[in-house]
């Protein structure tokens, strides 16, 4: 079996630890290597940056990830856990290293709902989405213990051009814990041929995955999906991102402004 490798961006901050531990604990398949990784950003006073100021953060960082690799590798022995750290932005050095390594997934955590900012993407998830295609894992923050995907939601539009390589990352996971999978559709109208043959197709890539069909009158996507997810008890919300589609809907942040309902469950985002 080839080597898999998880990205974990980091902080350092309890929601980034919450989101590092849900990887090592969900996503320890055999041969897994794990990447913890800090980007740090210097203060710009003028044009002028202190080489000095430089070795200092950067000591000061490299220090924080040593007691957070350490940390974790007592909790979790029999994982491969490497760290790193860099500076720049973000968004860019992700962008770098997924063009350097090959990695099957991407984990952060975010920092939940608490304003009219964001449904469940920050700034930095944010601009990791737009710079990888990797399947991405968003961890939210708050008191709620993240569970183990024992239930899990695939809220689908049924326009679909997606392959079977699209979903191997959501069938992994699910094999792995045997869950149970929820494939919920959000329909203007009733178009039973056009339901009945993207059921078809989701049937047989899920073949071997217990997996259930619920089709809803769409009022807000949204709330649709959140309210779906609280009353299921769903554990992992999973969502296959769709240029200028229901991907671009769910999240775009001037509808994410007008959210009342937030997310307190793990959110998989696809990649067609």
């Amino acid at each position: 079996m080839a080597t898999k490798r998880i990205l974990i961006p980091t902080d350092f901050s309890e929601n980034a630890i919450q989101a590092a531990e849900y990887a090592l604990e969900n996503l320890n398949y055999p041969d897994t290597e794990f990447m913890l990784y800090h980007a740090y950003q210097l203060p710009h006073y003028g044009a002028v940056i202190s080489s000095d100021l430089d070795n200092i953060l950067k000591d000061d960082r490299t220090s924080d990830m040593q007691k957070f690799e350490k940390t974790l590798r007592l909790k979790y022995p029999d994982c491969k856990i490497k760290g790193y750290i860099s500076q720049g932005s973000l968004g860019q050095l992700i962008a770098q290293l997924t063009e350097k390594f090959v990695f099957n997934g991407i984990v952060m955590g975010t920092k939940g709902a608490t304003n009219a900012e964001s449904i469940l993407l920050g700034s930095n998830a944010t601009l990791v989405l737009k710079k990888t295609k990797l399947p991405l894992y968003l961890i939210p923050g708050g008191e709620k213990p993240v569970k183990a995907p024992k239930s899990v939601l695939l809220a689908s539009d049924y326009q679909l051009n997606e392959t079977n390589e699209t979903f191997q990352p959501l069938i992994d996971l699910l094999k792995k814990h045997h869950s149970k999978l929820h494939i919920l559709n959000l329909c203007d109208c009733s178009q039973s041929n056009d339901i009945l043959d993207a059921q078809s197709t989701l049937d047989e890539m899920f073949l071997s995955i217990p997996h259930h069909f619920h089709i809803r009158n769409k009022t807000d996507v949204k709330e649709d999906i959140l309210n779906f997810a609280e009353s299921r008890e769903i554990d992992l919300i999973t969502i296959v991102a769709h240029q200028y589609s229901f991907m671009e809907n769910l999240f775009h942040k001037s509808i994410s402004k007008r959210i009342s309902l937030y997310a307190t469950q793990p959110v998989l985002i696809l990649k067609d």
